[in-house]
């Protein structure tokens, strides 16, 4: 058993790594402010969402503690009373376009408060494996129709930029000090219980309240839709292998997808869904697959969720609770 700290715990994916790693057995605290939600006028529904969140927390025997990383003196006393073997750090403003309308907070809260967590670390002399999530928009504009790790960072938005400057900061407080670290490339995650308004949850939504889907572009834009759970085994195994040190791995299903095939894949599932396309508006790169063979010849990493089989169990999750989210 390890004892092991998930910054931002009560997240999207935070939370469910948190509930995956007490289900095997681990000593879990999810560190959250506990200030999730976006500016949206479903703020209330999201409400319930992390509700949920919290009450499967309560459930897995998770202890929630409530504390902002930028409290230095708060974090290292935190990490003196756990003792942790690893440290997952999923803290982030998760919106590239709130980054964007918004950069002060989106450099404080996604590069600021990871070099406050690594001075907590360098501070206590805590010999903690640190795992970074960054994102597959750190590559900005894909080169090539598939990414490896090794490929060049050159991110088009503030989301991006702080996410590669955080894997730098990582990369150097190792090189400095010896900080074991693992970074992880998620990208297009989707699944229960988030709130970040990516497009696999806008269409869910609209569909529930009547509404048209509105598409950026042709629709021919890919992504490699990635169902949480596979997500969530990535992080486990990287966090856990001891052979990992210094490695960066893409965590994706490995197969890109275009908004038009995610489209079809719903209207299989939800009659009546209508669509509409409009002007795509360049916030995001346009990106592609990214290469997952690092991750699975190095820490046994499996996907298990082609989009034909994630998204109906997200669609399903949505059908079963659209009452109790008042849809």
């Amino acid at each position: 058993m390890s004892n092991i700290i998930v910054n931002g715990g009560a997240g999207f994916i935070g939370h469910h790594i948190c509930v995956a790693l007490s289900k095997i057995g681990h000593k879990v605290v999810a560190v959250d402010r506990m200030s999730q939600l976006i500016d949206s006028p479903d703020k209330a529904r999201y409400r319930l969402y992390i509700e949920e969140r919290m009450l499967l927390l309560k459930e897995h025997n998770v202890e929630v503690v409530v504390v902002d990383t930028d409290d230095l003196d708060g974090y290292v006393s935190l990490i003196e009373k756990c003792s942790p073997n690893v440290i997952y750090h999923m803290s982030a403003i998760a919106n590239a376009r709130i980054c964007n309308v918004q950069p002060h907070a989106g450099v404080t809260e996604n590069l600021v408060k990871v070099e406050n967590v690594l001075e907590a670390i360098r501070i206590t002399e805590c010999k903690a494996r640190f795992v970074f999530a960054s994102s597959s928009v750190a590559y900005g504009n894909f080169r090539s129709p598939e990414v490896k790790e090794d490929d060049v960072l050159d991110p088009i938005n503030i989301y991006g930029y702080t996410k590669k400057s955080s894997e730098e900061l990582v990369a150097l407080n190792s090189r400095l000090y010896g900080l074991e670290y693992a970074i992880i490339r998620p990208s297009a995650l989707y699944g229960p219980r988030c709130v970040n308004r990516r497009i696999t949850q806008i269409i869910m939504e609209k569909y529930l309240t009547g509404e048209a889907i509105k598409i950026n572009g042709d629709g021919e834009e890919e992504l490699d839709f990635t169902f949480v759970d596979d997500t969530v085994q990535g992080f486990i195994k990287a966090g856990l292998d001891d052979k990992v040190f210094g490695e960066i791995f893409n965590i994706t299903y490995g197969q890109s997808r275009s908004l038009n095939e995610l489209i079809g894949v719903a209207k299989d599932n939800l009659p009546g869904l209508r669509v509409e396309y409009i002007t795509r508006d360049n916030v995001m790169p346009f990106r592609g697959t990214l290469n997952v063979d690092k991750a699975k010849s190095m820490i046994g990493y499996d996907p298990q969720y082609p989009l034909e089989k994630g998204y109906p169990v997200y669609i399903e999750w949505y059908m079963k609770n659209r009452d109790k989210f008042n849809f």
